[in-house]
């Protein structure tokens, strides 16, 4: 009998990055229970020991609504909610 690999569901897919500020970031689209969401992940800026996340995901609103035709450098949160 073959070891069968566990079935692994896709959420969604990200895109390295990199602002002009310089901060890597990626971008993508998530998807759950059939709904797909804008999300943008950071790396965790305020980790101080090894079980603190090393990334951060939040969702993402649309650079249109975000800019409102200005142009804008993009930054991690300030804080993280969690």
């Amino acid at each position: 009998m073959q070891n069968a690999k566990p079935k692994m569901t896709e959420l969604g897919a990200f895109w390295k990055k990199t602002a002009k500020s310089g901060i890597e970031f990626m971008t993508g689209v998530i998807t759950i229970n059939g709904v797909k969401t804008d999300a943008v992940v950071f790396a965790n800026k305020d980790k101080k020991v090894e079980n603190q996340p090393d990334w951060r995901m939040y969702l993402s609103e649309k650079r249109e609504q975000a800019t409102q035709g200005q142009e804008t450098q993009l930054q991690p949160p300030s804080s993280s909610p969690f």
